[in-house]
């Protein structure tokens, strides 16, 4: 029998694992490999395409979608 199966009073491990991996945005480097230039280039985007997101929340929460 192996040490995590064994059932007793003291038997008290617990196994997890937990992977986590994330792809950064399509046609940027990864953070720590950004080079200042296209920071500020991918600042700008995100602004740009973030700026409607309230108008977009207002239709979507009007339709009853959320």
């Amino acid at each position: 029998m192996k040490w995590y199966e064994e059932k007793d009073a003291e038997n008290d491990v617990i196994v997890a694992s937990r992977i986590r991996l994330l792809r950064n945005l399509r046609d940027y480097k990864f953070p720590w490999k950004l080079e200042e230039e296209d920071a500020k280039r991918l600042t700008k985007e995100l602004e740009e395409k973030l700026c409607g997101i309230g108008s977009l929340m207002e239709e979507v929460t009007r339709h009853g979608i959320f």
